[in-house]
């Protein structure tokens, strides 16, 4: 991560707060379950993995600025 993304991440947090952001975190979550469940149901399994990385990358992003959010509150 650069520290241009950690800024981002840190500006949106502070923007919406912990609450809806761990909400958020939980969408994705779901969301990502979802993609799993349909790349392995999928007949077309291209589009199927293309829709998992994707909500992979948002998930990655979230755990992220939760790993900043804690950090910051443990400090």
């Amino acid at each position: 991560m650069t520290n241009d993304n950690i800024r981002d991440l840190r500006q949106i947090l502070c923007h919406y707060g912990i609450r809806p952001q761990i909400e958020k975190l939980r969408e994705e979550l779901r969301e990502l379950d979802e993609a799993a469940g349909e790349k392995c149901k999928n007949g077309d399994l291209a589009s199927a993995a293309n829709h998992f990385i994707e909500e992979l990358a948002d998930v990655t992003v979230m755990i992220e600025q939760m790993k900043l959010a804690m950090t910051t509150e443990e400090q």
